[in-house]
């Protein structure tokens, strides 16, 4: 047995005896959890019934956790879930399946798979996201509001949709090339012609302009947030966008475009860096911590080896299809490997396996412990 599979085992026998634990002391009082964000959160807001985006509720998503697909984007549990273990919380219930009128004493997930914080494919915003809080926030106390733990993640729709959908500004892409502005953050020749490998910084100097709005919007958020009572806020930064299938695919996954991480990634996290460096100064008795995606999916798809680790394990068989589209007939037009714990990635787009989260947050140890 080599080591990976050795790890890929104990993590998940660790992640299912936490999971347990945390189900005997639900009696006692939960801190509350409130989740925004994109696909890297949602635990089932978009509708079974969406045409648009059909995926995180088709087969094979969902297929080891928990058998059947769930509405996550993923095989299994997604950073939401991975996280409210090391944190020792319950992974609140979806905004979307929330019984009107019963307090939810764990908290909300408002997260919902495109969304971004700017209006991106007409999923709700951030900000929308937040403004669904408000109908909820006198059902908790003030002391309550104050041990709440906010999770803010972006997984980078609004670069996404800045490329593919807004003006390229690189090849002047039309707006729409389908009439599905909903799918078309995920076609994969759109964003190869709106940023090629060797993009210079003039090439995109748009999204240097976006990641000012970006940031601005993120404060904005925040601010809101603390406005209403909480204290303690968890803000991802975004991953490497050049190491997600999404842009890996060009080159059959073999290595990562650098351009994406440098001109998108790392100029989004310097501004939310200097962005919370000033919310610090700004919020008093209160906590912001930054959870460095980039390095811990860095270090996380490392730990997968060298061999194709940037290889996801569901793929379209065709640069047409992607994970979870089938024929006419029902028959699969993706190909899936054999063991999705073995692999970082779990689809073609930018979602990671179950295991893959893990280790993401296995990563983010150090800075969790300012949030317990």
């Amino acid at each position: 047995m080599n080591k990976l599979v050795s790890k890929v085992i104990l993590g998940r026998f660790l992640f299912t005896i936490a999971i347990v634990a945390l189900g005997n002391v639900r009696g006692a009082k939960a801190r509350p959890f409130f989740v925004f964000g994109s696909s890297y959160v949602d635990t089932g807001n978009i509708k079974s019934s969406d045409s648009t985006r059909p995926y995180p509720w088709a087969k094979p998503y969902g297929e080891t956790w928990p058998g059947t697909p769930s509405g996550r984007y993923s095989n299994g549990h997604v950073l939401t879930d991975v996280l409210a273990v090391a944190l020792n919380l319950s992974s609140p219930i979806s905004f979307a399946q929330r019984v009107p009128g019963i307090k939810n004493d764990a908290g909300m997930n408002f997260g919902i798979g495109g969304s971004g914080v700017l209006t991106a494919y007409g999923y709700p915003s951030t900000s929308a996201q937040i403004y669904s809080l408000r109908s909820l926030i006198s059902d908790y106390t003030k002391d309550e509001l104050a041990s709440a733990v906010v999770l803010y993640a972006t997984a980078g729709d609004d670069y996404l949709y800045y490329l593919t959908v807004q003006n390229s500004p690189v090849s002047g892409l039309p707006a729409s090339r389908n009439g599905n502005l909903h799918n078309l953050h995920l076609d994969v020749e759109l964003l190869r012609m709106a940023l090629p490998r060797n993009a210079t910084l003039e090439d995109i100097k748009g999204i240097y302009a976006l990641s000012l709005s970006v940031g601005k919007q993120i404060s904005s958020d925040l601010v809101t947030l603390y406005g209403m009572g909480l204290r303690k806020f968890a803000v991802t930064y975004l991953p490497p966008m050049g190491c997600l299938p999404v842009s890996t695919v060009a080159n059959s996954f073999q290595s990562c475009n650098d351009s994406w991480n440098t001109n998108i990634a790392q100029v989004h996290n310097a501004r939310v860096w200097k962005n919370a460096l000033g919310l610090r100064h700004y919020f008093t008795n209160a906590t912001i911590v930054l959870l460095d995606l980039y390095s811990a999916f860095t270090s996380a798809i490392a730990t997968f080896g060298s061999e194709q680790s940037l290889k996801p394990c569901c793929a379209g068989i065709t640069p047409k299809n992607k994970c979870s589209n089938v024929d006419a007939i029902g028959h699969p037009l993706y190909s899936l490997c054999a063991d999705p714990g073995s692999k970082f990635y779990w689809d073609d787009m930018v979602h990671p396996t179950e295991t893959g989260w893990q280790a993401v947050v296995s990563s983010l140890q150090s800075s969790l412990s300012q949030l317990k």
